[in-house]
């Protein structure tokens, strides 16, 4: 094993967080009559459809056009969507400030997506101040709801001392946390402790085992 874990940008097209099913995608083929009955699931996943490609048709105009409508009903994740085009540029001009108000708003309504999407906002100053204890207190926020991305996010404030003392035992614990949720760069996180010995004894055949698994969990 060579005791190197895989990049973190390796593969990835997108910036924050992937687009948000919600409950489940629904068969395409009911979407139709769902949509006409007003779900707003099916809203969702039809401009899901719509922005990934399906049947060799992709538009992030008509993805947008239906996650507004279902946002417009108050869907949380349709929010976190629009949020998340807005933060990559996706078919509409990249803007941190319009993705910061669409993920406050999912947030507000409980979506935790959206709260480690503000956190991060805040963290990095995006279209928003800079302000480490907002990122914490929203990254906290998604993490009592069980969202792995944001313990992840909580583990690296720890280990980099940023808003908070530097705590690589509570930075380790956090990884874990995130690494039972299936975070793949939590797992990442704990291989290199092992194998650099941050907080823990040295194991490379630890650190190597963290890595295989995180390795898995991106391909």
């Amino acid at each position: 094993c060579v005791l190197a874990g895989p990049s973190m940008a390796a593969g990835q097209e997108e910036t924050f967080t992937d687009l948000q099913p919600g409950q489940g995608m629904l068969e395409p083929g009911n979407l139709a009559e769902l949509i006409r009955r007003g779900d707003v699931r099916a809203m969702n996943n039809i401009a899901l459809l719509w922005a990934k490609g399906h049947e060799g048709r992709q538009s992030y105009a008509e993805a947008m056009r239906w996650w507004k409508e279902a946002a417009r009903r108050g869907y949380s994740v349709a929010m976190n969507n629009i949020g998340l085009m807005y933060a990559n540029g996706h078919g509409v001009p990249r803007d941190f400030e319009e993705a910061f108000n669409w993920w406050h708003q999912s947030a507000f309504l409980g979506n935790a997506w959206a709260m480690n999407n503000v956190g991060d906002l805040y963290e990095n100053g995006l279209g928003v101040q800079q302000d480490l204890t907002m990122a914490m207190t929203w990254y906290q926020s998604a993490a009592a709801q069980g969202e792995g991305m944001a313990m992840y996010n909580i583990g690296a404030l720890y280990e980099n001392g940023r808003g908070v003392d530097r705590n690589l035992a509570e930075a380790l614990a956090w990884y874990r946390k995130a690494a039972e949720k299936g975070d793949a760069s939590a797992m990442h996180g704990i291989g290199r402790f092992y194998a650099e010995g941050h907080g823990v004894a040295a194991d490379p055949v630890e650190a190597c085992a963290w890595y295989r698994v995180a390795r898995l969990r991106y391909s």
